[in-house]
């Protein structure tokens, strides 16, 4: 399965966007119109004719002009990254539609479409395509962990002992690279629009159906960026619903209460997740105390740590955090 991070992670996608495009401007000049006809390789040479010399309005909508004339998915995808990178939303829009409409399926497709739609407000399309994403990348997470599950012995039937259980099973799995794939989607997003426009996109397309802790935590994680506390305290308590030691959810359960101005239940969560985990909660209850302006006690719990063997470098670091 393709590698989504090299897709989707902002930092990588910017770089990809603008390679072989040095010294393209946003597209704020006058448009040089596209060339009479609908033949889509003239177009072509036009974009990258137009790329060279930095005329980024006209290689974006002759890339658009080439797209629409041609059922090639590749033309279209590079139409789009075109389009993105010169900041023309008209021509990225029309480019991200007909490369979704020309591949159906294709997460890359869903995942930039998104982000166009929300460029532009399109909130319900943006919808549509990030359900479209969350289930293509169910359905191929799912797939994968059914040919990579091992065949086990029939052990009752003599055929050999059964094996070792395994240590994270298929479904789990599948769940966590879901989950992954979908952080790697909102980082996108968050690139490109703000956080309150991402949560109401993303948690319309996933809250009907969402049921993992680590969905659910995604989604108290975009809350938050959102400064929405009472609906990151709600996703949280239902991840941990399904499990009460996840790290992530008392996390973002204690974030929230942070937010919510309840400083009492935020330490009281901070302390319940560095009773399951005395390093990574001990951490967390010292950047909760932080938050909340209580740096001497920060500050006693992260000596606290070096004391109990937890990195030394970490320490150092939070440590000069709360000294500035």
């Amino acid at each position: 399965m393709r590698n989504l991070t090299t897709v989707l992670c902002a930092s990588v996608l910017a770089a990809s966007l603008l390679a072989g495009c040095v010294g393209v401007q946003p597209a704020t000049q006058a448009a040089a119109p596209p060339p009479p006809g609908g033949d889509a390789s003239a177009l072509t040479v036009v974009a990258e004719v137009a790329l060279k010399r930095g005329d980024c309005r006209a290689a974006s909508e002759a890339y658009a002009h080439g797209a629409a004339v041609a059922a090639d998915v590749q033309l279209a995808r590079r139409a789009t990254q075109v389009a993105m990178a010169c900041e023309h939303l008209p021509a990225a829009w029309a480019a991200a539609t007909r490369w979704r409409a020309l591949a159906p399926g294709d997460r890359e497709a869903d995942a930039l479409y998104a982000a166009v739609a929300l460029k532009l407000y399109h909130t319900s399309e943006a919808r549509a395509a990030i359900h479209d994403f969350w289930r293509a990348e169910e359905h191929a997470n799912s797939a994968s962990a059914a040919l990579t599950k091992p065949t086990q012995p029939d052990a009752a039937a003599g055929k050999g002992p059964a094996p070792a259980p395994e240590a994270t099973p298929a479904a789990p799995r599948a769940a966590q690279r879901t989950a992954k794939s979908m952080t790697e989607l909102t980082a996108l997003l968050l690139e490109e629009s703000d956080a309150p426009a991402v949560l109401m996109a993303i948690s319309g397309a996933l809250e009907p159906t969402a049921n993992s802790p680590d969905t659910l935590t995604l989604l108290g994680e975009l809350a938050l960026a959102a400064y929405d506390g009472e609906r990151a305290a709600g996703y949280a308590q239902q991840a941990l619903q399904r499990d009460p030691k996840d790290p992530a959810a008392l996390r973002v359960l204690a974030r929230a209460y942070v937010v919510r101005g309840d400083a009492p239940q935020a330490v009281a969560t901070a302390r319940q997740a560095k009773a399951h985990d005395g390093t990574r909660g001990g951490f967390e209850l010292a950047e909760v105390l932080a938050s909340l302006d209580r740096n001497e006690e920060a500050h006693q719990e992260l000596e606290h740590l070096r004391t109990s063997g937890a990195p030394a470098a970490e320490i150092d670091r939070r440590l000069a955090l709360l000294a500035t």
